[in-house]
């Protein structure tokens, strides 16, 4: 096996420093998403649906608490910054963490104050609501090391302490429900202690090297690139996670549990698309410098395969996956599964289509794209999962992601076309209308096929992953030309 993964791989000498780094980045980010996927079986059955749903939703207030309230600093504005202050790195990380903690605390004020009137849209306890500001006040501050780590191509202190963070949220989760009986409490407690613990040690650390200084400069620079993305970064985690908030909120916190176990699923799918991307994203970049454009397309429409068929594989086994994930209570999570994979599929395409406004720094049409297709999946929602029930909202994202892929693909072929760039050299539509129909005819196989006999499912599997045994060299030469140095 070694000798086979050496003849197909470059050599170690051939892989840029930049790449290398990307690669352990992105083993980091399997294993805390390996982490949290391999728990859900855990919580699912020390929890009812119910319980497990009402931490899901905490889960999801808390991502959007980090953007609003923290202002979405861990993001692009400090990774800028970072480069354009580069000598002044420390100064720059304590001046971001103290506006952010400034932040917080005023939106913790004008939240405490509003409770009694947002209570029941948010559909927490009152002390659940505000341990999401403190998570808010902590996280930043782990986040900011972690960019700092990235940079400077510093894998192994994060993967330690990625690794013991991950590892840290469950152990003292688990403890807390079945040593102490907390119930879902106790995952919320653990959730936040961890991030406390961690992040309060970055929090000294990151204040301690930046001597406890904020400079005016600095935060305001921060707040000048902020502001204007972070609708762009709530319309993500909108079209991703809201549903299970309008679910417990129509539906009750049962039903979302239901729907965050099935979303389990499209985790494991994000870690390879955010792989694929990670490694894609710097070769993209150089060989659309270099006008490669017909290497650009075959390679897309190779990862685009491959991406499509462990997708259809995902969707063929869904009874089993929540077999394993979750008990007899989660069996309607089945009917979830295959349209949240499919809008995976969308989200990787749309990103590939991106790529080409990023590189002409087109950041407002890929944030108006974004708002466009939240704005679509919450409205769609509000309409339907009351008449419909909560399966609906897994087809309503299906269709949010659509309507974002549509937007970047008009944007980016106008774009093209402005700097006489025919998109059709780059991206191959036809081939992508191809899997798309293919990914369609997958999705109503498995929907009709899982009240019937499995066999038929395991020979649509096995058959698909000969094809992809005998179709494997385009797939090795595709890693092998997107892993060499410049």
């Amino acid at each position: 096996m070694i000798k086979i993964v050496r003849k197909y791989l470059p050599k170690q000498s051939k892989i840029s420093p930049a790449l290398t780094a990307g690669i352990w980045f992105t083993v980091c980010n399997i294993l805390q998403r390996g982490i949290q996927f391999l728990t859900t079986p855990i919580y699912t059955r020390i929890l009812t649906s119910e319980q497990y749903g009402y931490y899901s939703v905490f889960l999801t207030w808390c991502n959007i608490t980090l953007i609003i309230a923290a202002l979405s600093l861990p993001n692009t504005p400090y990774y800028n910054g970072m480069i354009k202050y580069k000598k002044d790195g420390y100064i720059y990380t304590s001046s971001l963490q103290l506006l952010g903690n400034v932040s917080t605390l005023i939106f913790a004020a004008i939240f405490t104050m509003l409770y009694p009137i947002i209570g029941s849209i948010i559909g927490l306890p009152y002390k659940f609501s505000v341990l999401m500001f403190v998570v808010a006040f902590f996280n930043p501050a782990f986040l900011f090391w972690s960019y700092q780590q990235r940079l400077e191509y510093k894998y192994k202190a994060l993967i330690i302490a990625t690794v013991i963070n991950s590892l840290l949220m469950p152990l003292i989760g688990i403890t807390l429900v079945i040593v102490f009986g907390f119930g879902y409490e106790g995952l919320i407690y653990g959730y936040v202690f961890s991030i406390v613990i961690v992040g309060g040690l970055f929090y000294i650390k990151n204040l301690y090297r930046g001597h406890c200084r904020g400079k005016k400069e600095y935060c305001q620079y921060a707040l000048k690139i902020s502001a204007p993305l972070i609708p762009h970064y709530l319309s993500q985690i909108i079209l991703g996670q809201s549903d299970r908030v309008m679910i417990n909120y129509y539906c009750g916190a049962g039903d979302a549990g239901i729907y965050s176990l099935a979303y389990q699923v499209s985790l494991v799918m994000t870690i390879l698309t955010t792989g694929i991307n990670n490694a894609l994203t710097p070769w993209f970049y150089r060989a659309f410098k270099k006008r490669e454009y017909d290497k650009i397309r075959k390679t897309i429409n190779t990862l685009t395969i491959v991406v499509a068929t462990v997708s259809g594989i995902a969707m063929l086994v869904a009874p089993e996956i929540v077999c394993i994930l979750g008990t007899k209570e989660y069996l309607k999570a089945v009917w979830v599964i295959p349209p949240v994979v499919f809008a995976t599929c969308f989200s990787f395409a749309y990103g590939l289509w991106g790529t080409v406004l990023f590189c002409f720094e087109k950041s407002k049409q890929i944030a108006f794209a974004s708002i466009f297709g939240a704005l679509l999946n919450v409205l769609l929602n509000a309409m339907l999962i009351p008449k419909i029930g909560f399966i609906v909202a897994a087809y309503t994202t299906v269709t949010g992601y659509i309507g974002i892929s549509i937007c970047i693909y008009y944007f980016s072929k106008r774009t093209c076309a402005s700097h006489n760039i025919c998109f059709g050299e780059i991206y191959d539509l036809h081939t992508f209308k191809l899997i798309i129909y293919g990914l369609v005819c997958i999705t109503v196989i498995s929907l009709a096929l899982y009240n019937f006999n499995s066999l038929v499912r395991y020979l649509i599997i096995m058959v698909v992953l000969i094809a992809l045994f005998f179709k494997r060299e385009p797939l090795i030469n595709t890693l092998r030309t997107i892993m060499l140095k410049e």
